[in-house]
């Protein structure tokens, strides 16, 4: 905790390994050029990054769920929100930055709820839909949206940095190897490893991104012949990839006994880091782990393909990156083809060149190899049907976000199978047509597939092409017109929503019917018990004639005073049955009517 006083500078970024280590460089510009305490916002499972930092952040802070997981209110995540505000209040934070190259809802939510704060960011992102306006209306939030400059489309990570630290007036840091981590020697032993002879290799990558992997077989022919006692090679990965990493030992067949493995989980990423940075060379796919051992210096190559390419291109001395430029880049990892082109193209040849500049030059600055892409590939197809595809997933993405804030203003029920019956039939009419536009595509890429293992077989020029993009152009008019029938069942679900609306307009009139019937019958009740009251006036004013009359008629009085008294009882009688059937009606009517 700072000073009671202090005004705190909060950084917000929930991305993986790689997007922290690069972030380093921002948190170190922060704290020199600022001079203010900073506290850093991340996932609790990256919360040892941070540690390594040549100038890690005053207070690191995790978070206790998963915003890119999180996609409505509910009520667990209504709770971990107000326990993060009450921390970040108690901070005395005064700035927001929104470190993420694409901020996710959370960085929003928390500049709407510290309505009082600096914003700032460096990205095209502009405010999201969906989850993000129900839990600022939940917390009587302000929508508001950051400061800062806009980056271009293909610029660095590092370089967006430091435009970001720019606008806040602040020098770029001087870029430097981070302080190298001694080898554990029982972590040396458990891996049997000696430092600076072997080659860190991690072939996976990230498990939710399966398609960002080189084949694991290429790796194979690149290592042939390099591996023996004195530069053995050790394959890393996560705990759950343990599997796939012992098949991958498999492809080397002469080179086995040389091959060593370690895998963990986030608790071990210290671990992993004396191992990256004790190795003698790196080499892998475009992952946190690659980005990590260029922090500590240490040569080696990375295998591009399109996803995000080129923010997160190699930076570190000695490291080679090798990529095959096609026209479907940028497509953030949600592949129009079903498979990375990018990377199964990418010539063995190409990425040995690759190794052998990285192991020649060390020290040389970060450089780039690209691959030419085969007269195979027509780039403004590629282009052309990767923005279609793009465009198709931002619409229904779109539908489903403008879906979600009328459920929640609506508060209808979340479950498919509460769905009133009308909007549950046209949800699955879009469902079934979207698996039809699926499949088409799917054949597509069959005959794509066809068509390229028959062409050297039967010499054909690429001029044959153009006969394959005129089926495609009729494949792509009939799947225009699949979209239009799931414009139409969007159509037919807002119709289905305007009925439902409708009927809640009518329970509304018949609760006030119910309520007009309900005041009149207490009127009635309340003219009942002003009779009584003056039934009861007359009953005290006989009573006082009966006590003037004298001794004489005492006898008579007494019947009439028994007299009265059974009327008396009979009217209360009265009374109480009117009350019990006016209550019954009532009951009847609010019953039927929840």
């Amino acid at each position: 905790m700072f000073g009671n006083n202090a005004a705190t500078i909060l950084v917000v970024h929930t991305g993986g390994l790689g997007d922290l280590v690069l972030a380093a460089r921002l948190i170190e510009g922060l704290k020199t050029g600022l001079g203010r305490p900073i506290v850093l916002l991340l996932r609790k499972p990256f919360l040892q990054v941070p540690e390594l930092f040549p100038h890690p952040p005053d207070q690191i802070l995790g978070l206790d769920f998963e915003p890119h997981r999180e996609s409505f209110p509910t009520d667990v995540l209504r709770q971990q929100l107000r326990q993060l505000l009450a921390t970040l209040q108690d901070l005395h934070v005064d700035t927001v930055i929104a470190a993420d190259l694409q901020p996710t809802w959370l960085s929003w939510f928390l500049i709407a709820a510290l309505s009082e704060t600096k914003t700032v960011a460096s990205t095209a992102s502009t405010f999201p839909r969906g989850l993000l306006p129900l839990v600022i209306k939940d917390f009587q939030g302000k929508k508001r949206d950051f400061e800062g400059p806009v980056p271009q489309p293909d610029l660095h990570e590092n370089q967006r940095y430091d435009l970001l630290l720019s606008h806040l007036k602040c020098p770029p840091p001087d870029l430097k190897s981070w302080p190298k981590p001694t080898l554990d020697p029982q972590l040396a032993a458990q891996a049997d490893v000696a430092p600076g002879k072997y080659v860190a290799c991690f072939p996976t990558g990230a498990a939710s991104t399966l398609a960002k992997r080189w084949q694991p077989e290429n790796y194979a022919c690149v290592l042939a012949g390099r591996l023996n006692t004195e530069s053995k090679l050790l394959l890393t990965g996560e705990s759950s990839e343990l599997g796939a990493l012992q098949e991958f030992k498999q492809a080397f067949s002469q080179d086995a006994e040389h091959i060593r493995l370690f895998t963990g989980s986030a608790a071990d990423i210290l671990k992993l880091a004396g191992l990256l940075a004790n190795s003698k060379m790196y080499f892998g796919n475009d992952t946190g782990p690659a980005h990590l051992a260029q922090a500590y210096g240490v040569p080696g190559v990375v295998v591009f393909g399109g996803g995000t390419w080129p923010h997160y291109a190699p930076w570190g001395s000695g490291s080679v990156g090798v990529v095959e430029p096609l026209g479907c880049f940028g497509c953030g990892w949600d592949c129009a083809f079903g498979r990375a082109y990018c990377l199964e193209t990418i010539p063995i040849e190409k990425v040995r060149e690759a190794f052998e500049l990285s192991l020649s030059s060390p020290l040389a600055k970060a450089t780039v190899l690209e691959a030419s892409a085969g007269p195979e590939f027509d780039q403004a197809f590629l282009a052309k049907t990767a923005a279609s595809y793009k465009l198709s997933h931002q619409e229904r993405q779109q539908r489903f976000d403008a879906a979600l804030e009328l459920e929640g203003q609506l508060q209808f029920p979340v479950k498919h199978s509460q769905w009133p019956q009308p909007v549950r039939a046209k949800e699955d009419t879009i469902d079934r047509l979207e698996a039809v536009l699926s499949n088409q595509m799917n054949a597509l890429q069959l005959v794509d597939n066809a068509l390229k293992a028959f062409l050297p077989e039967a010499g054909i020029a690429v001029s044959g092409y153009e006969d394959l993009e005129a089926g495609l152009r009729a494949k792509l008019a009939r799947d225009q017109q699949l979209a239009d029938k799931i414009q139409d069942s969007q159509t037919a679900f807002e119709e289905g929503v305007k009925v439902t609306a409708h009927r809640v307009d009518q329970l509304n009139l018949r609760m006030v019917e119910v309520a007009v019937a309900a005041k009149e019958r207490l009127a009635l009740l309340e003219k009942v018990s002003a009779e009584v009251q003056m039934l009861t006036g007359a009953l005290d004013d006989a009573r006082q004639q009966l006590n003037n009359a004298g001794e004489r008629e005492k006898g008579q009085m007494a019947r009439i005073e028994a007299l009265l008294e059974g009327e008396q009882t009979l009217l209360a009688e009265v009374v109480k049955l009117r009350e019990e059937t006016l209550r019954e009606t009532l009951n009847r009517h609010w019953k039927s009517r929840s």
